[in-house]
């Protein structure tokens, strides 16, 4: 039997950083990408964001690896957008992506920053979060930090 606990927060951004998922585009995508994740049986247990952004707190699972499921949900996320037509431009996000790998003790803090990101970014930068998120990556006080501070 395999038994995998990898959880993995992840963050990517729109292209160039433009503000484009505004209420209501950023809760239907949520909401998409929620049941494309189910879909491809990818642990996706949280997705929020804002404007110019998205996190996702996923536990890894055994038959992906993160690239292919961050390949997955943006590639099905901005096909989605274009095709729904929510933009009068076409929508693409940021190469790339950031991933911290979470101590399973901190999931719930985790939880709490992605569901509360609405509140964080209301006194907060993405540039501050990018900063504190990639500074501390490797220290697990790192992201309780932006936790602690909604």
């Amino acid at each position: 039997m395999t038994h995998s606990q990898v959880w993995v927060h992840v963050l990517w951004t729109t292209n160039k950083r433009k503000p484009h998922l505004v209420e209501p585009v950023l809760k239907k995508l949520t909401d998409h990408i929620r049941e494309y994740a189910i879909s491809k049986s990818i642990a996706l247990d949280s997705v929020g964001g804002a404007a110019d952004h998205l996190h996702c707190l996923i536990a890894l699972p055994t038959v992906y690896n993160l690239a292919t499921i961050i390949q997955l949900l943006k590639g099905e996320s901005s096909r989605w957008i274009n095709q729904n037509a929510f933009l009068n431009k076409p929508f693409h996000w940021q190469a790339g992506f950031i991933a911290c790998s979470v101590d399973p003790f901190q999931v719930l803090k985790v939880r709490k920053h992605i569901g509360d990101q609405e509140v964080f970014h209301f006194d907060n930068s993405l540039a501050y979060e990018l900063a504190v998120f990639l500074n501390h990556s490797m220290d697990t006080s790192g992201l309780m930090s932006l936790a602690n501070q909604n």
